[in-house]
């Protein structure tokens, strides 16, 4: 479980990079793009606990709703429709979210590979029927 998590937190942090490298080139979504930088770093927190044996299976399952469910309140709240307005931005990416879903499509399918694995671990250590996650 501790290779499937660091490899989905790897990904997470690699977006978070790109995410801060390509502020410093775009001033118009500067404050957009560091507020999903910083919300993915807070992300990036929540999973820590599934590294430790202590945490049990039952808490981990907890910690994994959590995160995802803040992962993906962390996009509406990043790039929804109401935040330019909230930021006073003069610029928006929330014109054209599906650009910026497109953008990250291949990330994005490495990082739902990493969950779907993550979720084949938590499903095997119930001995449910499960299939192998890398094929």
């Amino acid at each position: 479980m501790r290779t499937t998590v660091g490899a989905f937190m790897a990904a997470r942090l690699t977006v978070m990079c790109v995410y801060i490298i390509a502020s410093f080139a775009s001033f118009q979504h500067r404050p957009q793009v560091r507020l999903m930088a910083g919300l993915i770093f807070i992300s990036l927190l929540i999973w820590i606990p599934l590294y430790f044996e202590i945490v049990s299976i039952r808490a981990k399952i907890a910690v994994a709703v959590v995160g995802i469910v803040f992962e993906e309140a962390s996009w509406i709240l990043a790039y929804g429709p109401w935040i330019k307005k909230k930021l006073s931005l003069q610029y928006s990416t929330a014109v054209d979210i599906t650009h910026e879903i497109d953008r990250f499509a291949t990330c994005w399918k490495r990082i739902e590979k990493a969950v779907g694995c993550f979720l084949n671990k938590l499903t095997h250590a119930f001995n449910f029927p499960t299939v192998e996650c890398l094929h």
